[in-house]
This record gives C-alpha cells, structure tokens and sequence, in this order.
C-alpha cells in the first residue's frame, strides 16, 4: 500500500498538532498503523470513531472482535490496523483490517461522586504535570494532555513514585459551563518516575449538572496538586479542554 493512502487517515494529527504517524516502514506492502477509538455499533455491525480525527469512521473487516481482544461490549479500545486497498483518498468512512496481537480493549474509569472513598491521608502528591497522552509509546500518534469526545474524558499525566496504589478523578465544583475535576494519586515514595494516561466515562451527577452557556458545548478542567517532597509547598496545576454535550 502507498503510504499517501495511509496519511490521509493521519490529516487531522498532522493539521492540528504538527505530528507525523511513522508509517513509512521502509518495507512494501500493507503498512500498519495505531489509533485509540470509541466502539460503536451500528445495526449490529461494529464501527470505530477515532479520537480527535472529527468526521472519521473506521469499519473493520471483522464482525466477531472478541478474536482481536476486544469484547461486544467495550466502549473504548487501542486499535492496530491496515487500510483495505482501493479506497477514495478524500474518503472518510474507511475499510480497515485489524491486526491480530495489536488491539486491546480499554476499559474507562468513573468519576468518583464521593471524595471520601479515595483517601490520600499519609500519601504525598506525586503528580509531577500535565503530558500528552502516547499510549502506544514510544510509536505515534500523540494526543493531547486532555481531550473530551464521544461521551469520554482521556487525560495524561507524569509522576513519581516507589509504590502507586491507584488514581482517581473527583469533582471538585460546577461554576456556570465547567466542571472542574480533582485528580488524585495514592502513591508512597517518590524514586521512580512514570507516565500514565487514563480514560473516563463522562457521566454522573456533577456531569449532569453542568450546562452550556452557548454552542451546546462546556468547559472540562481537570486540576491537581503537584509536589514531590513533604516539605515542598503543593502548586495546583491544571489543565481544560472544551466538549459539545449536546
């Protein structure tokens, strides 16, 4: 396959975030190529949305995905795949093949509604900032620090520490369109340094309660408490994406 067939799948990243999908493997023939995606269905027939490529659809060759690690009802998933030959390059509805051994399904996270249940009490904060979010490092594409489509939230994130025991998001407050989210780590220790990024479903009571003040869109800020040592003032640092939830 032409590599100029592949890139057009890649226009969206190339356009707004100025990056390239290494696909030229130096080798003829299909070429692979990775995308986080939402799952959907239509009349029984799965379809992917690929995140931050708006207007895009992906339909896999494959009706029965559970062969390729993704059960009938994931929501979210990592995909690897090959474009099928023959297909219009302006084309937005695209015939893929996946590859096996290369997907996996992603199950998201749910905000907690209650703080109490994600207790920090003896742990340092040990989220060190905001990172684009690369989940097939150290292989394109990146995605942004945050970004909000198709009813899911996906954030990325760098911290340290010797021990993670888990992270949480939690609402923090609703003022007007925005809903504002703390991000929680419980870790011990502060050694060894990581990159994480986590997916979570929009939804819940907080959710609910933020309404648009216009576009049918509101704003998503997702804030945490950034130090490494007990004796180092905590800084807030945040990060806000906006989202259409109409």
């Amino acid at each position: 396959m032409k590599k100029m067939k592949l890139a057009v799948v890649f226009t969206a990243f190339v356009s707004v975030f100025g990056l390239s999908s290494c696909l030229d493997s130096g080798e003829s023939g299909p070429q692979t190529a990775n995308l986080m995606v939402t799952v959907g269905n239509h009349m029984g027939i799965p379809v992917f949305y690929p995140d931050c490529m708006p207007g895009y659809t992906l339909d896999p060759s494959a009706v029965d995905l559970s062969q390729y690690g993704i059960s009938s009802s994931a929501r979210r998933a990592l995909i690897t795949y090959t474009l099928v030959e023959g297909q219009p390059e302006d084309a937005k509805n695209l015939k893929i093949n996946l590859v096996a051994g290369g997907c996996v399904e992603i199950k998201p996270m749910h905000i907690s509604e209650n703080p109490d249940t994600f207790d920090t009490k003896g742990y340092i904060s040990a989220i060190k900032k905001f990172e684009y979010v690369q989940p097939f490092y150290p292989y394109y594409p990146v995605y942004p620090k945050i970004y909000a489509e198709n009813g899911f939230l996906t954030i990325g994130f760098s911290y340290a520490a010797d021990k993670v025991g888990s992270f949480g998001l939690m609402p923090d407050r609703v003022s007007n369109d925005t809903l504002y989210l703390d991000l929680r780590a419980k870790t011990e220790g502060s050694s060894r340094e990581g990159i994480h990024w986590m997916t979570y479903a929009l939804d819940g009571q907080a959710y609910n309660e933020v309404q648009p003040v216009k576009d049918d869109s509101i704003r998503i800020t997702v804030q945490a408490k950034s130090s490494l040592e007990p004796a180092v003032e905590e800084k807030t640092i945040s990060v806000t994406t906006a989202y259409k939830k109409y």
